[in-house]
């Protein structure tokens, strides 16, 4: 059976802990897969990142989060070019 997997965002990015660590759930991941005796089994997986900043950027906290503002999108729009390559 052909897998089929659908991503459905949600609205606002929902803040997350797990494991001692926070990240940010932007949705989740549904799909059916077809067990071995016909029946269809369904489940959806959240999705999300999480941002670890690296550096000594205490002192510029506030500017430090505009800069990541400004430049994740260019961030996103460079992986998303690299995954229609694969």
């Amino acid at each position: 059976m052909s897998e089929q997997f659908n991503l459905r965002p949600y609205d606002e990015p929902q803040r997350r802990q797990a494991g001692g660590a926070d990240w940010w759930s932007l949705g989740r991941v549904e799909s059916e897969i077809q067990n071995p005796d016909g029946s269809i089994r369904s489940f959806s997986v959240e999705v999300g990142l999480t941002i670890t900043p690296h550096g000594d950027f205490l002192h510029c906290e506030e500017d430090f989060w505009r800069l990541v503002a400004e430049k994740l999108p260019l961030i996103a729009q460079h992986l998303a070019n690299n995954a229609r390559r694969r």
